[in-house]
């Protein structure tokens, strides 16, 4: 759906849709015993010995995704232009992007919310020719002062997205009981009351244990969700301050000041989610590495 706004603005509404219906596990683990048992050293029940895990690509893999896009554009007019774009995700599938199912023999149990998949992005970019100098709506000054003046332009681009998806996990040391995934305790909130990167999670005040998760019974699968949960969003504001002008005949120069992550945001990785280790349970210890800390950027270009 398009449309023409007021102000020569465009509009677009797109609903995009997919459906795979023979997704590509790449490491499928054909070599775990189709019977767990709990304390049991795990190779001695193998079912393909003397051999440890063996990884396959298998096709029996299912995924679908829904997504609606609402973008804004302004072509370049009177100095102006900008883009925008709001997208909601929705992406399920059963096949995580490295790794086996949690139970090799039931790929569907793995059904959940597609690894790094974010339900809401927001993406808008855009450039403002400042209005000074020869030419421009103020400051039309000739000479040295219009050189100094003219040609002015700050660009921006801004990205806001949700929090990155994330299992809850527990480990049980390498036996044959190898299910990874935890159980949800019913009607106790998964999240802490208010998420901190030291406190991300729902944890006992005074004994620091997990809450919301426990432990599945020995020698079964855990009936928590893939991917239930979802860790912190991604804010970043980039922009760019530069001068195009002509200083004599046939030479130009062009000077740039670049800052990325101009407001020096913080941004996260997911917290630690496995409750075997309480102390670092829903802890976030690290930052995103794609998002850098503040970083300026100075250029001179001369053109002749």
């Amino acid at each position: 759906l398009e449309s023409r706004l007021p102000g020569d603005i465009g509009f677009r509404l797109t609903y995009l849709g997919n459906k795979v219906a023979h997704a590509i596990f790449v490491n499928y683990n054909v070599n775990l015993p189709a019977v767990q048992q709990s304390g049991a050293a795990l190779q001695a029940l193998r079912p393909y010995q003397p051999y440890g895990d063996i990884l396959a690509m298998r096709f029996n893999g299912a995924s679908f995704t829904h997504q609606l896009q609402v973008e804004g554009t302004k072509r370049y007019g009177n100095g102006v232009f900008f883009q925008s774009s709001l997208n909601w995700t929705k992406g399920i599938d059963n096949v995580n992007e490295v790794g086996s199912p949690q139970n090799p023999y039931n790929p569907a149990g793995d059904r959940g919310n597609a690894d790094g998949v974010r339900k809401i992005t927001f993406f808008a970019n855009g450039g403002y020719d400042l209005p000074f100098g020869p030419g421009r709506r103020y400051l039309q000054y000739g000479g040295v002062r219009g050189k100094l003046l003219e040609s002015w332009n700050v660009a921006a681009i801004a990205q806001v997205m949700s929090g990155a998806p994330f299992t809850v996990s527990f480990d049980n040391a390498g036996d044959a009981w190898y299910a990874n995934r935890a159980d949800v305790v019913p009607g106790v909130t998964p999240y802490a009351t208010s998420k901190t990167i030291a406190h991300w999670l729902n944890k006992d005040a005074v004994t620091g244990l997990p809450l919301g998760f426990a432990k599945p019974q020995p020698n079964t699968f855990g009936n928590s969700q893939r991917n239930s949960l979802f860790g912190p969003g991604v804010k970043t504001v980039d922009m760019n301050l530069s001068k195009n002008t002509t200083i004599a005949e046939g030479v130009r120069l062009e000077l740039r000041v670049d800052a990325f992550n101009l407001t020096n945001t913080a941004n996260f990785n997911n917290p630690s989610s496995d409750i075997t280790v309480p102390s670092t349970y829903g802890t976030i210890t690290s930052t995103n590495p794609v998002v850098i800390s503040r970083k300026l950027q100075f250029g001179a270009k001369v053109t002749f």
